[in-house]
């Protein structure tokens, strides 16, 4: 996830020098094509509470917050994560990690895979750690936009 959160800044910094006379819609075009392609995140293992995940979706609001000029509020805080992403209609970081471990379950499920479908067996399924990790997840009740 280090690597993820060093590779998303080195993008957006790329994306600010060379598009920043672009229009919002173009810009925001840019950020969903270039900044929200986590490869194989669905089997990171993390916890809404670990370090290197709060810095991967700190990074991903700014950059945005960055890219698109979004000014700052009264009292110079950043404006809302939340609503930003919102009025804008792009995906937050949480809903690219749900939706990416919600996929690759999809896929998993369906699979002819002899390989896959005996890893998938319930008794083995009920104890796996990845599995339980995937559950809390796309279970969650509220969401944290950061």
């Amino acid at each position: 996830m280090t690597n993820a959160c060093r590779q998303l800044y080195a993008q957006g910094n790329s994306l600010i020098r060379k598009f920043h006379m672009c229009t919002e819609k173009v810009k925001i075009k840019l950020f969903v094509t270039y900044c929200s392609q986590f490869y194989c995140a669905q089997l990171w293992r993390f916890s809404k509470t670990d370090k290197s995940y709060r810095e991967l979706s700190v990074a991903y609001n700014n950059v945005f917050r960055f890219f698109l000029k979004l000014p700052k509020d009264a009292q110079g805080r950043p404006c809302s994560a939340s609503g930003m992403f919102v009025s804008r209609k792009v995906k937050s970081f949480q809903e690219i990690m749900r939706n990416l471990i919600f996929k690759f379950r999809c896929r998993l499920n369906v699979s002819d895979n002899d390989l896959v479908k005996a890893v998938l067996f319930k008794n083995v399924t009920d104890r796996s750690k990845l599995r339980k990790h995937w559950n809390e997840l796309l279970l969650m009740q509220g969401t944290d936009g950061g």
